[in-house]
């Protein structure tokens, strides 16, 4: 997630299961991980859409799945436009009410069309907002924004899960290019040092999971994919939560 700096790019997503790519224009947010020492962090840089990322299958794979982590068993999979929207039919009647409305105003758009709300079994009880959105169609990932009463509350219910998982606190950022998972460390705008708010990454499941909060948005994100290419991207271009 973490730089923010705007360009226009051409994003090669994988379509659904069937491996079908698809290009998408999408307004670019650069993120920056820090907390380890690599030259290369001082260059922005935007991953290549047109670079072939080896999977990863050497990953260590963790045992346990994150306990707060939704298992999306009923991501919207009806009807939708020819884009992807999600439409009325895979929505309930009354969404959205007026916090969802509200955090949904402060996703990206490409996102925002594909969400619902998450089902009660499956949100975090302390949340106060729990968004579902199917991005297969962009990125091959499914995410979830949970928005919580406070930050201390988003950041124990992240804490929970980085214990869980066995990750260390600042061990490195797993978000760049030829970074392998599990990391785990802070993330910011590009051209601020303040950290806007903390990033894991690891596998579990038989997925790759990223994990972080947003401290100006009171959110805590989980999205994953069965490819690590596919997750890096959606988290370079279309991940950033305006303030609020």
């Amino acid at each position: 997630m973490a730089a923010l700096g705007l360009a226009t790019v051409t994003a090669i997503a994988l379509a659904g299961c069937g491996g079908e790519e698809k290009r998408v224009t999408v307004a670019v947010t650069v993120h920056t991980s820090t907390g380890i020492t690599d030259t290369t962090l001082s260059t922005p840089t935007v991953e290549s859409t047109t670079t072939v990322v080896t999977d990863f299958t050497t990953t260590p794979t963790y045992v346990n799945t994150p306990p707060t982590a939704p298992t999306f068993p009923t991501v919207p999979t009806g009807p939708s436009t020819t884009d992807g929207t999600t439409t009325d039919s895979t929505r309930p009647a009354d969404f959205p009410n007026a916090a969802e409305r509200r955090l949904l105003d402060q996703l990206p758009t490409l996102t925002s069309r594909r969400c619902t709300r998450t089902n009660s079994r499956d949100r975090d009880p302390r949340s106060s907002v729990s968004l579902q959105c199917d991005l297969r169609d962009l990125y091959n990932v499914r995410t979830v924004v949970e928005r919580f009463p406070s930050v201390a509350v988003a950041n124990r219910v992240y804490e929970r899960t980085r214990t869980t998982q066995g990750l260390g606190r600042g061990i490195g950022p797993c978000t760049r290019s030829g970074i392998r998972p599990p990391g785990e460390t802070t993330w910011h705008t590009r051209g601020k040092t303040a950290p806007r708010g903390r990033v894991m990454c690891f596998r579990a499941d038989e997925r790759f999971w990223f994990v972080w909060t947003q401290n100006d948005a009171r959110v805590v994100v989980w999205a994953s994919s069965a490819r690590l290419p596919s997750i890096r991207q959606y988290w370079i271009d279309d991940s950033n939560i305006r303030p609020g």
